[in-house]
């Protein structure tokens, strides 16, 4: 038998649900995860800490570190200053991911080895979406 909190079976009879859903909790994505390692992985390559690419982001270094652990997605605006701040492509932070998208998850090619090279040889021709 499903049991369901007062505000659940509040909500169910305001918006005339017959059966109330009751809420999930939800882990991490582990995109959000490989996402935030990523960070973690280039900001190691330049040398900078939490604190220092937080305040060229202009936020906390708190914020940082949940990017970081995954516990807060990034958005295409928050990667963006990343990619901008630590000189490194969008495609590096989703390498290696195991995630598929709704397009039936490309990947990438790599065509000169650009995966598992440091960040600074690191550029975007060097690799290209296969579909």
């Amino acid at each position: 038998m499903q049991r369901f909190n007062r505000s659940q079976a509040v909500n169910a009879q305001r918006t005339g649900q017959m059966n109330p859903r009751p809420i999930k909790p939800q882990g991490f994505h582990p995109v959000d995860v490989h996402v935030g390692k990523r960070i973690l992985l280039a900001r190691h390559a330049r040398r900078m800490t939490q604190q220092d690419l937080a305040r060229q982001l202009g936020m906390t270094f708190q914020q940082v570190q949940k990017y970081e652990k995954g516990k807060n997605r990034v958005s295409a605006s928050v990667l963006y200053q990343i990619m901008q701040t630590l000189d490194a492509p969008a495609s590096y932070f989703f390498d290696g991911s195991q995630g598929r998208g709704r397009s039936g998850g490309g990947r990438f090619r790599d065509n000169e080895g650009c995966r598992n090279r440091a960040i600074s040889a690191h550029r975007p021709r060097e690799c290209e979406l296969v579909a």
